[in-house]
C-alpha cells in the first residue's frame, strides 16, 4: 500500500485567475440550509483524480444570504478523512455566480490521476444575518481545461456587398459545409449610406441563415449597398496555433444584463468577444452590448434605439471568444490577426492591419456610454481601417460616444 497523506489547502479565494489541471465531475444540485445558527455547514462532495499539484476551479450559483460564510475543505480516500489546516472566509449577499479556486498539493505517493479522491467542501455560517437567514447552492461546475482542446474547428468566412430596399428584405446565405450547431457571426458593417444601422441574422440551419441590413426603427430600412463579412464555426471549444476559441449561444438575452458563463478554461482575460443576434422574437432593431469580460465570463444585453421603449423580448445571442493574437495566426488555412483597441469614439480611428484587405469584425466590449451605439468601417488603404463607433438619432440628435474599448478580428478573404 503506498502512503497516504492528506493535500494541504494552501489558500482559496474568489475570482482567481489560475489555470488548474484536475479532473472534477460535474456537480449539479441544490443544496443548503435554512435559517442557520452559527457554525452550522452543510457539505457537498465531488470526485477528484489525482494528479500534480494543481488548482482545482470550480463555478457555482450562489445564493447565500448570510453576512460571512466559511469554506473549508479535506480529501476523503480509503474510509479516512484528511482534514484541511485553513479554509477560506468570505462575505456574499444576494444571489451571484462566482468562482471558488482551491490551491492544493498531490498526496505523496499518487501521480498520474490513476487514484479518485472525494473533495469535500464544507460551507459553515459564521455570523448569520437574520434578515437573509437561507444559504444555498444551485450548482458547481468543474472549470479546469485539462481536455485537449480540438485545433480543426468545421468554419468558414466570407465577404458579402449588399444593399436593402425596405425592413421586410432578407437575404439568404448557402453555408459552404453542413454543421450540427453552427455559429454565425455578422462582420462590422463599411460606411456607405449616411443612416445607422445594424446587421440582423434570423433561421439559421445547418445549411444556411438568413441576414438583412437593418435599420433603426425610426428610418425607413431602404439602405445602400454595404459591405460586411460573416463568418460560421461549429459551437464549441478550440485551440488553433495556441490561441484559444469558444463558440457558443446565450439564449433568453433581453434588455437586463445577463451573466453568461465560458465553459473552457483556456482564457487568460485578453479575449476579443464577438456577438450576434440571431433571432427576431422582436422586430425591434438591437444591437449587442457587453462589458465585465474576464476570462471565463461576461455579461451580455440587446439594446434598444433610445426612441424606444427600451424593454425587448428574450433572443438568442451566438458568440465568439477569441484569444487575443500576437501576430498573424490562421484557422483552417484563413489567416487572421485579433486585437483590443481602448479610446474608440466616434471619431475616426485609423488600425494597421498585416492583412492585405481584411474582412472586419468588430465589437465594443465596454459600456462607458448608454447610449445606443455600434461600429462602422471605412478603408483607408490595403492595409489601414477605420473604425467608429456610430450612434442612433431615434431620440436626439448628438452622436458624440466616450471612449470605450474593443475588440477586432481580421480576416483574409
Amino acid at each position: 500500500m503506498k502512503k497516504q497523506s492528506c493535500l494541504l489547502i494552501l489558500l482559496l479565494f474568489l475570482s482567481a485567475a489560475a489555470f488548474g489541471q484536475s479532473v472534477v465531475s460535474d456537480v449539479w444540485f441544490q443544496s443548503g440550509i435554512a435559517h442557520p445558527s452559527a457554525g452550522q455547514y452543510f457539505e457537498l462532495d465531488l470526485f477528484v483524480n489525482a494528479g500534480d499539484d494543481e488548482v482545482l476551479l470550480f463555478m457555482a450559483d450562489f445564493h447565500f444570504d448570510a453576512a460571512q460564510l466559511q469554506l473549508d475543505a479535506s480529501y476523503y480516500n480509503n474510509g479516512v478523512y484528511c482534514p484541511v489546516s485553513s479554509g477560506g472566509t468570505f462575505f456574499v449577499y444576494g444571489i451571484r455566480t462566482d468562482q471558488i479556486s482551491v490551491f492544493a498539493s498531490e498526496p505523496s505517493g499518487f501521480s498520474g490521476g490513476t487514484n479518485t479522491y472525494i473533495l469535500t467542501m464544507r460551507f459553515q455560517a459564521l455570523v448569520p444575518d437574520p434578515e437573509y437567514p437561507d444559504i444555498t447552492v444551485n450548482g458547481l461546475r468543474n472549470m479546469d481545461d485539462e481536455t485537449i482542446l480540438p485545433d480543426n474547428p468545421l468554419f468558414e468566412v466570407g465577404r458579402l456587398n449588399t444593399n436593402q430596399t425596405g425592413p421586410t428584405q432578407w437575404h439568404t446565405v448557402t453555408l459552404q459545409n453542413t454543421y450540427n450547431n453552427p455559429i454565425v457571426i455578422m462582420g462590422t458593417p463599411s460606411n456607405n449610406g449616411p443612416n445607422a444601422m445594424i446587421l440582423r441574422v434570423r433561421n439559421v440551419t445547418q445549411t444556411s441563415f438568413q441576414y438583412q441590413l437593418d435599420e433603426w426603427n425610426y428610418l425607413n430600412g431602404i439602405h445602400n449597398a454595404e459591405t460586411f463579412g460573416y463568418l460560421v464555426i461549429e459551437k464549441g471549444g478550440y485551440r488553433v496555433n495556441g490561441i484559444a476559441l469558444y463558440a457558443d449561444d446565450a439564449t433568453g438575452v433581453t434588455d437586463v444584463w445577463k451573466r453568461e458563463n465560458i465553459d473552457i478554461r483556456a482564457f487568460s482575460g485578453n479575449q476579443i468577444i464577438l456577438a450576434q443576434t440571431v433571432t427576431t422574437n422582436e422586430s425591434t432593431a438591437v444591437t449587442t452590448r457587453l462589458k465585465k469580460i474576464d476570462d471565463f465570463r461576461f455579461d451580455i444585453r440587446v439594446q434598444e434605439e433610445e426612441g424606444e421603449d427600451g424593454t425587448h423580448s428574450p433572443e438568442t445571442i451566438h458568440y465568439l471568444a477569441i484569444d487575443k493574437s500576437s501576430g498573424i495566426s490562421g484557422i483552417n488555412g484563413k489567416n487572421f490577426i485579433s486585437s483590443i483597441e481602448q479610446k474608440i469614439t466616434s471619431t475616426w480611428v485609423n488600425i494597421f492591419s498585416p492583412i492585405a484587405n481584411p474582412i472586419v469584425f468588430g465589437q465594443i466590449l465596454t459600456y462607458e456610454d448608454d447610449d445606443t451605439a455600434s461600429l462602422r468601417y471605412n478603408p483607408i488603404s490595403s492595409e489601414t481601417i477605420a473604425i467608429k463607433i456610430t450612434e442612433e438619432q431615434s431620440a436626439d440628435s448628438e452622436t458624440t460616444h466616450d471612449k470605450e474599448t474593443i475588440g477586432y478580428v481580421f480576416f483574409e478573404e
